[in-house]
């Protein structure tokens, strides 16, 4: 949990570094991010009920998440990088 706690640091610093611009509309990024890991657990194949159950989350929560409606803390993040078997950035540019 700690070394994908530092990876999101990472990126931040990486982000911060290339000067991209700042996210000014907060709910286009977690409805990007929501799209990210949508196609990340298609892509692997598991079903939103597989993932919500590894979390121990509802399958209307991960709906929420993939729809960007709900907005998931880092440690889910990191747990959900970790079943899907990608590294956390993975889950913001698939």
């Amino acid at each position: 949990m700690v070394f994908c706690i530092e990876k999101v640091i990472t990126f931040a610093l990486q982000r911060a570094k290339t000067r991209m611009p700042k996210i000014t509309n907060i709910d286009n990024f977690y409805v990007e991010l929501g799209i990210g890991i949508k196609n990340q657990r298609l892509h692997k194949g598991y079903s939103q009920e597989e993932l919500g159950n590894f979390l121990g989350l509802t399958r209307t929560s991960i709906v929420n998440i993939e729809k960007g409606r709900q907005r998931p803390p880092v440690h889910t993040l990191c747990e959900l990088a970790s079943f899907l078997n990608v590294q956390i950035t993975d889950l913001f540019s698939y």
